[in-house]
């Protein structure tokens, strides 16, 4: 990835434990004691690499206050397996969510943790992908999650520079000034909460149901989140116009027997309308009804407290989802966009296209900051994708995106616009005003980037690179299939490319296609 390592130790030679001995690795000579390092801040991450019983470690009072400052300077920490006991012995997990070698997890409970263990304790087979709580990753199965961890760890480093160098967000108060946001306590962690709302357009019901059912059966402390189906106004029923591409056509409505479902599951409905300026603009659903659940979740009794997740209805959640609760100094968590397409490229000036759309959302051009596309890996200007999202809904973001898309979007990218791109740049304008309202919104020390399980893209698993591709679908934790035709589980052929999926996953996902299709079927 391009880091530079430095290796540090307690110990002036570290012998290689019997596993690495038995296949001829050498002993390793740091190149630095732990006691002599003076200032970690000249780092960007501390990393408890894998061992066995790190007694020497523990046991060095300089070892345990590097973690400390590690942690008070702001950088990223993480743990590999056993390595979590020195995070623990050096106070640095409590009310965080973390996981480790289970035969301590006694000591993690004891530093205050909420700890994520594993059932099958000789083959770790069930144990958790990396888990990330802020600037902390943890992670288990180091030979298998090796490339999930480091991706992890570099994308939590990259948070943590970006925090440092900024005093993050706080709620406004009425004064005009930031209100104070106190550490939680651990009993506050662990009651920390989501609301879930998407758009509910024409024809997507089956997916919408299998939304719902999914963070019902696999959310974990989420499972009984509030969710909303957001149903757009007008039509001949007052259904949703399609205005996204391959949905049904405009005028049809959400069944009866579709909506009884949703209710059986929980789902609320609450109303959105798309501004006329951009009435039948590509996708111009999404932010018309963002807006309006942001401010549906910022005025009710959730607001002050819970994230809103903003989603497409072709989200499907298979673990709880931890990362989506916004750490403090943090009001959005994103990812970047899958390929780069009409991406403003980190290493190019930005065209006219991208020049409008930043001075119509009032944001500098400076002001954006380098991500990489989730499958072809390129390094962009700040481009989220608009179909997976937390925000802290008191920040507005949502509803300045509605404001600033409907406002210029039909100047910025007209229906005739010049060059091959043309047509791209007009369907993905929604997705360009979102970048440039959230850096206009936002200080970058406010943003958080999620780490590789989530909206994870499987119509498109084939194009991931090597390194990061998922072994089994049980270990990825919010995932993408693009159009209810490749659900996965379902009769579409789309789901041969897919990782490979467990015995009791793939039966919930058998279930769930036919009962989502019924309802499709039915309307």
């Amino acid at each position: 990835m391009g880091w530079r390592v430095d290796l540090a130790s307690a110990l002036p030679l570290v012998e290689p434990c019997a596993w690495a001995a038995g296949r001829g690795l050498p002993a390793l000579e740091p190149g630095l004691r732990i006691g002599d390092i003076d200032d970690i801040s000249a780092w960007d991450v501390l990393v408890i690499l894998p061992g066995q019983a790190y007694d020497a470690i523990l046991a060095d009072p300089a070892a345990l206050d590097l973690v400390r400052k590690a942690e008070a300077a702001g950088l990223a920490v993480a743990s590999f397996c056993r390595g979590a006991r020195v995070l623990a012995r050096a106070g640095a997990l409590e009310g965080r969510h973390m996981t480790g070698h289970a035969d301590y997890e006694a000591e993690y409970l004891a530093a205050g943790a909420i700890y994520h263990g594993y059932r099958d304790r000789a083959g770790k087979s069930d144990a958790p992908p990396p888990v990330v709580d802020g600037n902390l990753v943890t992670s288990m199965r180091s030979n298998y999650y090796r490339g999930q961890a480091c991706e992890a760890i570099r994308v939590a480093a990259e948070n943590a520079r970006a925090a440092r160098k900024g005093r993050g967000w706080a709620a406004i108060g009425a004064s005009g000034a930031p209100l104070p946001r106190p550490a939680l306590s651990l009993a506050e962690r662990k009651a920390e909460r989501l609301v879930l709302a998407f758009p509910l357009l024409a024809g997507e019901e089956g997916a919408a149901y299998a939304l719902a059912k999914s963070l019902r059966s696999f959310g974990g402390a989420f499972a009984d989140s509030r969710i909303i189906a957001m149903v757009g106004k007008g039509g001949d029923e007052g259904g949703p116009r399609a205005s996204q591409p391959g949905t049904a056509p405009s005028g049809t409505a959400p069944s009866g027997a579709a909506l009884a479902e949703l209710g059986a599951l929980g789902v609320e409905t609450a109303s959105y309308e798309v501004p006329a300026e951009v009435e039948g603009f590509p996708l111009a659903d999404f932010p018309a009804a963002a807006a309006a659940a942001e401010a549906l979740v910022a005025g009710g009794p959730d607001s002050g407290g819970a994230a809103l997740v903003w989603t497409a209805p072709d989200t499907l959640f298979l673990r709880e989802p931890l990362e989506l609760l916004l750490p403090r100094g943090a009001a959005l968590a994103f990812r970047p966009v899958h390929h780069a397409l009409i991406g403003w490229r980190a290493d190019a000036e930005a065209d006219e296209y991208w020049k409008a759309v930043y001075e119509a959302c009032g944001s500098p051009l400076e002001a954006a900051f380098t991500v990489l596309s989730t499958m072809d890996r390129e390094p962009l200007h700040f481009y989220p994708n608009a179909g997976f999202l937390a925000v802290r809904p008191e920040a507005g973001v949502l509803g300045r995106w509605q404001r600033s898309f409907a406002a210029h979007a039909p100047r910025c990218a007209p229906e005739t616009g010049p060059g091959p791109l043309g047509p791209r740049r007009r369907i993905f304008a929604h997705q360009a005003f979102l970048a440039a309202t959230i850096l206009a919104t936002l200080p970058r020390s406010a943003s958080r980037e999620l780490s590789f399980g989530y909206n994870y893209p499987l119509h498109l698993h084939g194009e991931c690179p090597q390194h990061l591709m998922a072994r089994a679908l049980e270990d990825l934790t919010a995932v993408r299939y693009d159009d209810w035709q490749a659900f996965p589980g379902g009769a579409g052929d789309a789901k041969a490319a897919m990782p490979p999926v467990g015995e009791g996953l793939g039966a919930w996902l058998a279930r769930t296609a036919a009962e989502g299709s019924r309802l499709v079927s039915g309307r």
